[in-house]
């Protein structure tokens, strides 16, 4: 599978996102070539609309999946904040960007990936994401794992709101899952393997019950109940 990448901005707000495109399009590409989705034919195309809100409200998202281009193409056009892309910081711009793509993910289904490959793509959005912030020179947004299990500031799930609904806790969960997969994988946690191990089964449980039954609740219950010897238990 390739990704290519294009937009529907206004202008000013342009050169900041083609500054990520271009850094996360190069990255991501050459991650793809190098995994388990490198047998996948297909395209994911992302078109992010980036518009002020009095001019988004006439270009609503309208992602599809079109099989008649080639060996099928995904094109994803969410619409993503336009202030920050304005006045936000790079790290900021990079977690929008990358935000609109997990947002979708799951749609490569409809290329014949299948819940691996799904998977797989997620965690290299968010490691892609995370390297280039990291040599850029800004903060990761992947804090260290420490000894306790709070949610520290750059923690997808430390971002959502109060009422957030299952698909956008899902969405969370899942970056989540690939930023501390990213940071483990670049030497930047603290915590022993069989902690990461463990939280990772958490955050998969997590998935699991938001898919089974869409219960907020419960899945909340399923990260924020967590007990470990010698550890404290999260709030």
């Amino acid at each position: 599978m390739e990704f290519w990448a294009s937009a529907e901005v206004f202008k000013p707000a342009y050169a900041a996102l083609a500054h990520c495109r271009r850094l996360f399009e190069e990255h991501l590409n050459k991650a793809l070539a190098e995994s388990g989705l490198a047998a996948l034919k297909g395209e994911f195309r992302y078109v992010p609309i980036v518009m002020p809100p009095e001019m988004a409200v006439n270009c609503p998202p309208r992602s599809e999946l079109r099989r008649n281009e080639g060996d099928g193409v995904y094109c994803c056009a969410a619409q993503l904040d336009y202030d920050i892309f304005v006045a936000g910081s790079f790290e900021q711009r990079m977690a929008e960007y990358t935000r609109g793509i997990l947002k979708e993910a799951s749609q490569i289904a409809g290329l014949g990936a299948s819940p691996d490959q799904i998977k797989e793509f997620e965690e290299l959005v968010i490691a892609a994401r995370f390297l280039i912030t990291e040599q850029a020179g800004a903060t990761s947004g992947t804090p260290p794992v420490g000894a306790d299990l709070s949610f520290m500031d750059g923690n997808p799930l430390s971002q959502l709101a109060e009422d957030a609904g299952p698909e956008e806790l899902r969405a969370a969960l899942i970056a989540s899952r690939a930023t501390f997969a990213a940071a483990r994988a670049a030497g930047k946690t603290k915590a022993p393997d069989a902690f990461i191990d463990y939280f990772f089964g958490k955050l998969e449980e997590a998935i699991r019950v938001l898919d089974e039954c869409g219960d907020v609740d419960a899945a909340y219950d399923v990260i924020t109940n967590i007990e470990i010897p010698g550890l404290p238990k999260s709030n």
